[in-house]
């Protein structure tokens, strides 16, 4: 698809900026992505089943529904607090419930998860942006390591996420996405979140940051 159909509304040479309804489709489009591999996994447990199999392999077929369901509950509620209406009817979202969404989120992936103390609760936008940050900083480990996530007040609201692991990066392309909300070429759906971040922090009035060094990857938000 041509970047001119994702719905830019400012265009100049090859820098697009992308539009509300272009960034829905794009976080759509993300989520079903990363919902076809535990759903194809419940279908496949499913027709294990129906093919009248031995008890070993119906038990198996079970274990893998079961796993599989897990996983993809564990994914659409990260993403609903992530990119849709999570807490909508609250002003705040307790940061224990953001913790508890991000560990089911990375169970039984390369990723392993630290949450310093800090805010017990955060403002719904706050947390959103947030979440934001922890995927961003998720997605910077190809090969798997460590996030370690803090929410912090002193004066301003600190949100920091630091990613450690082998191959951690934090490439231009997303800078600057996270830094002017305009990218060059079509915007992926594995990049929308970038977009979503820069738009969440620009609604705050935040200032987003990032680093790198060696393998070592920080994005943070003051607001």
């Amino acid at each position: 698809m041509h970047a001119r159909n994702l719905g830019s509304s400012e265009q100049r040479g090859r820098r697009i900026e992308i539009d509300d309804l272009a960034l829905a489709s794009l976080l759509s489009s993300r989520i079903c992505h990363d919902l076809i591999g535990p759903v194809a996994a419940l279908n496949n447990g499913v027709e294990i089943i129906e093919d009248g199999v031995d008890d070993d392999m119906r038990g198996h077929a079970f274990q893998l529904i079961g796993e599989s369901a897990r996983l993809a509950s564990a994914k659409l509620q990260f993403y609903r607090m992530a990119f849709g209406a999570g807490g909508a009817l609250a002003d705040s979202m307790n940061v224990d419930e953001l913790k508890d969404l991000t560990t089911g989120f990375l169970e039984g992936g390369r990723v392993t998860l630290e949450w310093t103390r800090g805010e017990s609760a955060l403002d719904r936008t706050l947390a959103k942006l947030l979440m934001n940050l922890v995927l961003i900083g998720i997605e910077t480990l190809p090969r798997g390591g460590s996030v370690r996530v803090g929410a912090m007040k002193k004066g301003a609201t600190n949100l920091i996420v630091v990613a450690e692991g082998r191959n951690a990066t934090l490439s231009d392309r997303s800078r600057d996405l996270l830094r002017s909300g305009i990218v060059e070429d079509a915007l992926q759906p594995k990049e929308a979140p970038l977009l979503l971040t820069h738009r969440l922090a620009k609604s705050l009035r935040a200032e987003l940051s990032f680093g790198q060094e060696n393998e070592r990857v920080v994005v943070a938000a003051t607001v």
